[in-house]
């Protein structure tokens, strides 16, 4: 991750205050000489602009130093002092921290040794991702002397798993062997995609029936409608030869899985599957060898592919367009894909926000139906389910062999039923059971500090210096009406800086993020939109209503993505705000839902098209100029911080509780359990000696906020 660098200008600088003039703007410091000697009052001023200035940065030692500079020029200097305060409960914040983080750190890699030590391969593989990531830097953990020996053999275990069809445990192998690397694109990431691969068709296909009806309704005109609309809106110039490369992979992988043969018994014949994979792959070097395939030859490749199944297995043709397109898709980007005649039901339903179940985003990653978010206000945040948690079991049924669908169907139900998943948490070694009873999802998307004794929440987190908190969780219908609903109430309570936390927001409409934007940017652009063939747009700020003054801090992690990434990266561009926080994640593509199937040349499009294929047509871009979405060879991507404050996974894992915490509805005089984030008044834990959950990045948010609020005192 790139970092910023944080000591521009050292303390020396500031002992040179009444020779130099130092510029503070909103988001740069610069030393220029000047020809005269500043003294007096001017001098000090200077000076204390300019430490508040490296508060505003992040950069906390120079900001020590300029505060000891204004102490020794004037022991009672107010800003002296209250900053001497502020960075002094911040410096026992980040001890506490460094503290917990060698402890957590030594205790993990002593316990993967331990595991090591008993040849326990898999246990010690899921511990050491977290030595990784508590380590000061990842590359330390392949200095450990077991280090060689755990890849060794997890690859061999790995290896086991791959002869025994055990597609999922192998790729699980793989994905965390590539988390242990320093590079972006290793070979254990290659693996993981392979066997994958092998573990979604056998989720998909594992009897004649679920092959049935997943590949119902699909026909060959689907294909060449979609494949056409690839090559007319896809965002940038498609590479058809890459797309052709993968998508015949796909078909040979169907040769490549045993268990196959239940559902296809064609395949169970040696001589005839060999024919077919031998006569697929040499299609597959040839489209490797040639110079350059164009949209035309795409297709082409398919007929062949196709005479040589009918020739060989005579798998369903059906069978044959799917994986062929799907595999085609995945060459493009993540976001883009079909939704087949199977899938079409439930998509629809979740486009309309009508669904009943316990709120959870899920996707199968790595070939494991991982959870992606919990959602604020449901069952399933409310029980304690984590992003990244693996749901090994629905109701006691194995989700080994589970398709994305299947498991929505079993999680999903009427309201006021039960449901029991069973998770395997990174770092966790025995799975847990949460017995969840279902709800109508209805999400409320801004929120505020803590909730007081009627449930309501308070906004205001700081009522000496007057600073307001809103969490803004979605960008859904009624967010910024919501938002400003907050903004007026803190305004009754005299608010004078706002901080607006966007962590672990996966986005949602566009329209909203404009109009969040719009809510703090007087005039210009907040975002744009480009493709390849469609026509771009623009979004700007309209004079009116919009608040100019109110200092705002915004709050920001890596998993802060889309319509989050808009409103920050606008607020940033336009010096409207500090970020406080990580780089973000990086999802700046625009996706089209085109009807596919069902078009007569008479009556045109279906009204109910039999699938739909979402494909990417366009990226964000920033008032800046800057795009924020991350390709697969990115060095650069989303909204970097102005101020940036790094967490571990345990760290994050202390922010989401601290959320829930406040989250909780506690009856009329129940006895409330105190937070266990430091108060940075008095320096001191409530609870938990031995382990403090710390927000360090809401601790350096009030920093810097309350560093601007003195500011404009002067």
């Amino acid at each position: 991750m790139h970092r910023r660098n944080r000591n521009v200008v050292a303390g020396g600088v500031l002992a040179a205050a009444a020779a130099v003039m130092l510029m503070v703007g909103p988001a740069t410091l610069s030393a220029q000489p000047v020809t005269h000697r500043i003294d007096g009052e001017q001098a000090v001023r200077q000076l204390r602009l300019a430490t508040l200035g490296f508060v505003e940065q992040g950069q906390w030692a120079s900001a020590k130093a300029g505060t000891e500079q204004l102490l020794a020029g004037n022991a009672e200097d107010p800003v002296g002092l209250e900053l001497r305060r502020l960075l002094d409960a911040h410096d026992r914040v980040e001890k506490t921290r460094r503290l917990q983080r060698q402890e957590a750190y030594d205790e993990s890699a002593t316990q993967v040794a331990g595991y090591i030590a008993k040849q326990e391969w898999e246990e010690a593989l899921a511990e050491s991702t977290r030595t990784a990531d508590l380590a000061p830097e990842k590359a330390d953990l392949q200095k450990k002397t077991w280090y060689p020996t755990l890849v060794q053999k997890c690859l061999q275990l790995a290896q086991e798993h791959k002869d025994k069809g055990e597609w999922l445990k192998a790729t699980a192998v793989y994905s965390e062997l590539s988390s242990l690397q320093t590079d972006s694109d290793n070979e254990y990431r290659r693996m993981a995609k392979k066997t994958a691969r092998f573990a979604r068709l056998e989720a998909l296909y594992h009897t004649p029936e679920d092959s049935a009806k997943q590949i119902n309704g699909i026909d060959e005109g689907m294909f060449r409608e979609a494949l056409n609309q690839v090559h007319r809106f896809y965002v940038t110039d498609p590479d058809y030869k890459k797309m052709t490369v993968t998508a015949l992979e796909c078909l040979h992988a169907l040769t490549e899985v045993p268990s196959l043969t239940k559902a296809f018994p064609v395949l169970a014949d040696e001589a005839t599957r060999k024919k077919f994979a031998d006569g697929v792959d040499n299609l597959r070097k040839k489209a490797q060898d040639q110079q350059a395939i164009h949209f035309a030859d795409i297709h082409q490749y398919f007929v062949r592919a196709g005479v040589v199944n009918e020739d060989t297995v005579k798998l369903p043709k059906a069978l044959m367009v799917r994986e062929f397109f799907d595999g085609a898709l995945d060459e493009l980007d993540p976001f883009s894909s079909m939704i087949w005649p199977t899938e079409k039901s439930e998509f629809d339903k979740q486009m309309n926000g009508e669904f009943t179940g316990v709120g959870i985003q899920i996707s199968l990653k790595d070939g494991q139906l991982t959870v992606v978010s919990p959602l604020e206000d449901t069952p399933a945040y409310r029980a304690g389910i984590q992003a990244d948690d693996v749901i090994i079991a629905i109701n006691d049924e194995s989700t080994k062999d589970i398709t994305l669908n299947q498991a929505v169907q079993k999680i999903t139900g009427p309201a006021n039923t039960q449901v029991v998943l069973t998770i395997r948490r990174p770092g966790r070694r025995d799975p847990i059971d949460f017995t969840l009873v279902r709800a109508r999802i209805q999400i409320q998307t801004v929120k505020g500090w803590v909730r007081d004794e009627k449930g309501q929440w308070e906004y205001m987190v700081d009522n000496d210096y007057h600073i307001g908190y809103v969490r803004v969780t979605n960008f859904m219908r009624r967010t910024v009406a919501d938002l400003e609903k907050a903004i007026d109430a803190m305004a009754r309570q005299n608010v004078r800086g706002l901080i607006i936390d966007l962590r672990f927001n996966p986005g949602g409409l566009l329209t909203q993020a404009v109009e969040m934007g719009d809510l703090f940017i007087d005039k210009g652009l907040i975002v744009s939109t480009r493709g390849r063939t469609i026509q771009g747009s623009e979004e700007f700020a309209h004079e009116g209503g919009t608040n100019t003054t109110l200092p705002i801090i915004v709050l920001v992690n890596d998993y802060s993505a889309s319509a989050a990434e808009i409103v920050s990266g606008a607020l940033r561009d336009t010096n409207r705000a500090i970020i406080v926080g990580q780089r973000t994640y990086g999802k700046g593509s625009v996706q089209n839902v085109i009807p596919v199937g069902g078009f007569d040349p008479q009556l045109g499009a279906a009204k109910d098209p039999p699938a739909y294929m979402k494909l990417t047509t366009a990226y964000y871009y920033l008032p800046g100029g800057e795009s924020i979405h991350r390709h697969e060879d990115s060095k650069t991507w989303g909204v970097n911080p102005t101020v940036e404050v790094d967490v571990t996974r345990d760290e994050v894992q202390d922010i989401l509780d601290l959320r829930r915490d406040s989250d909780i509805l506690h009856r009329p005089g129940e006895v409330r359990v105190p937070t266990t984030q430091p108060d940075d008044r008095s320096g001191a834990p409530t609870t938990q000696p031995d382990h403090v959950a710390i927000d360090a990045q809401m601790d350096a948010a009030l920093l810097v906020l309350r560093a601007e609020l003195l500011k404009r005192k002067l």
